[in-house]
């Protein structure tokens, strides 16, 4: 989710990290990251009536670790979703 928004939608990495995700529980159910807008979660809702809010934790919705480089600059960003930290030199 994180790459097809920054290749598909031009978002950086930190918009494209920070965005809400979507995923599916340990039993195979969809759900969304609890910061989701509530009236798209609304429209989701209304044809999938079994999808629900989690905590951004939640262990499916992954974690994100990277660093990049553009031209002679570096960069690195960790995903607040976990403790982790992200070191560019």
């Amino acid at each position: 989710q994180v790459l097809l928004r920054r290749l598909a939608l031009g978002q950086d990495w930190r918009q494209a990290i920070d965005a809400v995700r979507w995923s599916v529980d340990l039993e195979g159910k969809p759900i969304v990251e609890d910061g989701i807008d509530a009236a798209l979660f609304d429209a989701l809702a209304a044809v999938e009536p079994g999808i629900a809010r989690r905590p951004s934790a939640f262990q499916t919705f992954g974690s994100v670790k990277l660093a990049w480089r553009e031209g002679d600059r570096v960069g690195a960003l960790a995903d607040p979703r976990r403790a982790a930290a992200a070191a560019a030199i």
